[in-house]
């Protein structure tokens, strides 16, 4: 176990991302995290837990308190590993990439589970297959934003091939079943898309992919208690995944562009198109800069038809000075801002943030 124990405070104008009447608040928030590791031979298994609490209530801002715990087993042998994974969730809907068609945060609950399969048969080949589910409830004012308690399950096998020591090829395929929890409206999406993995040099990899998704939509429509019938429709297009990354010693950077059919918490499955950049700088022992922002452009399906097209982007700059081995101080700065198409929902928030962090040293717990 290497837990850590931190202080914070932090001033943010608009957290609440309001379109009208902005407000400006400050916080003092303690910071958690208590990482549990257990490592025999071919078995890991980690249990990770994080919190933030902090002086605010409600969720209905980027400033609220979370709480998450995430638990994974896998096994490994020779030629794979077969894995297992779940957890548990409690944040704001803002922190998801401002999930809400009018700015407004709401209470979000989500659980999680997985499965995961690797096997390499030869030494070129390799097959993966991955099982995903996903619950994510809504506080009850949520009926204000128009998101929907939903759940999500998935399967996505995939197979790659070396050619050269390289590149290699891989064939990836996804199918996946979308249900709001009141039965209303569903999605059956599908996806394949043809990859490739290149290690450009000692430092610098590149992952590439490219391919075709498609959506079949239904959505019962009721008079009263009388059911009048299930209406169809179709969401069809292309979907892409880019990533270029570099690994130094002092210098680190990652670059991601994708499009994807994604739950959102609406009435269907959102198209998303996602910008992302991170950049980390080791200057020396006792300071490290980190830089990162990313940019979302979503088609939010409603219950009633039609569609609410948002852009949503977020950058935040922070420098650590590591006072000693164990003693950390942050201070950093973020901007958020979120556009739709009518711009009189447009709201931007601001904030910087100083904290203290005490890294424990390892605990053996046998």
């Amino acid at each position: 176990m290497e837990p850590s124990l931190g202080v914070a405070g932090d001033y943010s104008w608009n957290p609440d991302l309001r379109a009208d009447d902005p407000r400006s608040e400050n916080h003092a928030a303690l910071l958690l995290d208590a990482p549990i590791r257990y490592d025999q031979d071919d078995l890991q298994l980690s249990l990770n837990s994080s919190a933030r609490y902090s002086n605010s209530s409600g969720y209905a801002s980027l400033a609220s308190n979370y709480f998450r715990v995430d638990a994974r087993a896998r096994r490994f042998n020779e030629r794979g590993s077969i894995g297992l994974n779940g957890g548990l969730t409690r944040d704001s809907s803002l922190y998801h990439g401002g999930e809400s068609d009018r700015g407004i945060g709401v209470r979000r609950d989500t659980r999680t589970a997985g499965f995961n399969w690797q096997q390499a048969p030869t030494a070129r080949t390799s097959l993966q297959f991955e099982v995903d589910w996903t619950r994510v409830t809504y506080d009850q004012n949520a009926r204000v934003t128009n998101l929907t308690d939903y759940r999500y399950l998935s399967w996505a096998p995939s197979m790659g091939y070396a050619f050269t020591e390289r590149n290699t090829v891989r064939l990836l395929g996804s199918a996946g079943r979308y249900n709001s929890l009141n039965e209303i409206t569903g999605s059956k999406d599908y996806n394949l898309q043809l990859g490739l993995d290149r290690l450009i040099n000692e430092i610098w990899t590149m992952s590439l992919s490219y391919g075709y998704s498609k959506a079949k939509n239904s959505q019962k429509y009721y008079f009263g208690p009388f059911y009048l019938g299930t209406v169809e429709s179709n969401q069809r297009g292309t979907v892409y995944n880019a990533n270029l990354k570099r690994r130094g010693e002092s210098l680190s950077l990652s670059l991601a562009a994708s499009r994807s059919l994604r739950p959102s918490g609406f009435a269907f499955l959102s198209r998303q198109d996602v910008a992302e950049a991170v950049v980390y700088y080791q200057h020396s022992e006792k300071w490290t800069f980190a830089a990162n922002g990313g940019f979302h452009r979503n088609v939010d399906p409603l219950t009633g038809g039609g569609d609410i097209k948002r852009r949503y982007f977020v950058a935040q700059i922070s420098a650590d000075w590591h006072w000693t081995p164990d003693w950390v101080v942050t201070l950093r700065t973020s901007h958020v801002g979120q556009r739709f198409d009518d711009s009189r929902l447009n709201a931007d928030s601001s904030g910087v943030s100083l904290e203290m962090t005490r890294q424990f040293h390892r605990q053996d717990l046998n």
